[in-house]
């Protein structure tokens, strides 16, 4: 312990002197112990923002920077110090220091699942972080999405809260939720681990929309994808969360990521620690923000807006099982009316246009295919009966489906409609 212990002793010597830790205040000022893994970038302009808000408001506050890696729980106990704001990615240190006599705020990423600690917290909303990121995805046109995670692990809950955000917005546009945890980066399985990783996305259905947990595991992507075949990376869209600039300049393309808004997280720290030292009376409290926006290259080959950009993908997971225009706008969440004039400017055709579109393309596809019946066409695609499916073709393509099967079909006979 003693080799673990004497950097920190070293270091508030020269930071606050020590004297004043041994025991004398200094006048009405306030010690706040900030402990972060000071490693990690998050934390690091977290800790930028606490101090925006100290001097925002003129607080007489001595920031103590220490790295909780560094320092056991029964040295910082020890301290003379009236507050505490520490990351929360270490779940047991964090319940620990809630039992020292200071004013204690956990700092890092939640969702409104995080079960309720006995302090405070500000940080990232993961829900709104994944939710950027999905509409992100939906805005460059893939039909398929996929996440690539992280191996559970204790010190990491927000991997289970963005795996699970991510699989509830698929449920709800109705799309499958492939999920990839992988291994855990190894310097000696490397090789193996990225042959595995390319596999799975050779076996995803293409062209496909990865979420990465985080901008490591994203740049993992791009490393797999610069060893596929080209025409395997060319349907393949990745964007990560955290925007971590070690990531970024390491990376050999740019990334695509969602930014967290860690100013505003330090500086929502800060008022709760400051509120609790006014004595307000508050209790425990949550602050979750969301993202501060995207960073990243520009959407590759759309032209559109968001809200039809969302139209168009939950009208290519559905279009089959007969929904109207109107249940399209209310899953975008606007009147039909107003959908259907950004439909007019942006695409020159109304919604019902796009949802025929795609049940066409899909009885292509079937006939194509071959293998079936019209009567499963029809069903399979939306189409109310199998007349109606033989004058749709007539009048949108000018033969019957038992010709387009015939001439686009494989060389199998043709199955008995």
């Amino acid at each position: 312990m003693k080799s673990v212990r004497a950097p920190a002793r070293r270091f508030f010597r020269r930071r606050v002197g020590y004297d004043a830790f041994q025991g004398g205040t200094m006048g009405s000022r306030k010690r706040i112990a900030l402990l972060f893994t000071t490693a990690n970038f998050y934390y690091r302009d977290v800790a930028a923002g606490v101090a925006a808000y100290v001097a925002r408001h003129g607080l007489d506050w001595e920031l103590i920077a220490a790295d909780l890696s560094a320092c056991s729980i029964e040295q910082v106990a020890q301290w003379r110090i009236e507050g505490i704001i520490a990351e929360m990615d270490q779940p047991q240190a964090v319940e620990k220091l809630a039992r020292a006599r200071a004013c204690l705020v956990g700092v890092g990423s939640a969702s409104d699942d995080t079960p309720p600690g006995s302090f405070s917290l500000a940080g990232s909303d993961n829900f709104a972080l994944v939710r950027s990121a999905y509409h992100y995805l939906v805005g460059q046109g893939a039909r398929h999405m996929a996440m690539y995670s992280l191996p559970a692990a204790y010190n990491r809950h927000w991997v289970g809260e963005r795996d699970s955000a991510f699989a509830r917005l698929c449920r709800a546009d109705g799309a499958s939720a492939p999920l990839y945890r992988g291994h855990e980066p190894s310097v000696f399985a490397w090789e193996s681990q990225l042959d595995e990783l390319t596999a799975w996305l050779d076996g995803l259905p293409k062209p496909v929309a990865i979420l990465a947990v985080n901008d490591t595991r994203a740049r993992h992507l791009i490393q797999a994808c610069a060893m596929a075949p080209p025409a395997l990376a060319a349907q393949i869209s990745i964007v990560g969360i955290d925007n971590d600039p070690l990531v970024q300049t390491l990376a050999r393309v740019p990334i695509s990521s969602v930014m967290h808004a860690t100013d505003a997280i330090g500086s929502a720290a800060a008022a709760l620690m400051h509120e609790d030292m006014l004595g307000l009376g508050l209790g425990v409290r949550r602050v979750l923000l969301p993202p501060s926006g995207m960073n990243g290259p520009a959407l590759r080959g759309v032209s559109h807006g968001a809200a039809v950009a969302r139209a168009l993908h939950f009208i290519g997971l559905n279009a089959t099982a007969r929904i109207k225009a109107e249940q399209v706008a209310r899953h975008v969440g606007l009147s039909r009316s107003w959908l259907e004039r950004q439909f007019q400017r942006e695409l020159g055709h109304s919604v019902h246009d796009a949802i025929f579109r795609r049940r066409l393309e899909a009885a292509e596809r079937m006939l194509a295919e071959g293998g079936v019946t019209m009567a499963e066409v029809a069903a399979r695609c939306g189409f109310s009966s199998v007349q109606y499916l033989y004058s749709v073709f007539a009048r949108e393509r000018g033969c019957t489906p038992r010709l387009y099967r015939d001439q686009r079909g494989p060389g199998a006979a043709p199955a008995a409609g």
